[in-house]
Formats: structure tokens, sequence, C-alpha cells
């Protein structure tokens, strides 16, 4: 058996387990696969298909989503406290 990354979290059977995605048109969520705990494992194949890309992502490869990444434009401008500073 692989040594795991993480400890396994044993959860109670009735536990309910659910995948929504956001709904622009219904202004909410709508839910892609509701379940539980203990039918998990019987439905793999609904569970795959309704997961999202990047949660089969990290539960099956260790892949996390990257984060969009934000520039900022800024410049440093010189500053003389007998003076103004200059802008251009």
């Amino acid at each position: 058996m692989p040594q795991l990354e993480a400890p396994t979290v044993e959860l109670p059977p009735d536990v309910a387990v659910m995948i929504s995605e956001e709904a622009a048109d219904a202004g909410g969520w709508t839910a892609v696969y509701s379940s539980l705990v203990s039918n998990t494992q019987d439905e793999t194949d609904k569970l795959e298909m309704a997961a999202p890309f990047w949660l089969l992502e990290l539960l099956l490869i260790n892949k996390s989503p990257q984060a969009a990444v934000s520039k900022v434009s800024f410049i440093v401008v010189a500053y003389d406290k007998r003076h103004e500073p200059v802008t251009e």
C-alpha cells in the first residue's frame, strides 16, 4: 500500500455528499450530484462525471488549481525633501 500524504478521514455513512455548480440562469446553484457517503463507492462513475475537472485533478493526481495571477503596474519615483516628487 502506498504511503498516504495525508491521513484518511472516516466519515459517518449518513453524511450527505453534494456537488453543485453555479447556474447563471437560475440565479443560484444547481445540484449535479447528491448522495450519501455510504453510496459513493457504488456510484463512482456518476461521481466522476459530476465532479469538476479541477477537483478530479486534486483528488486523483494531487494537482492543485493555479490561482490567477494579478499584475499591478507601478512607478518608483525619487523623492527629495526639498522638492516635490517629480511625476510624469
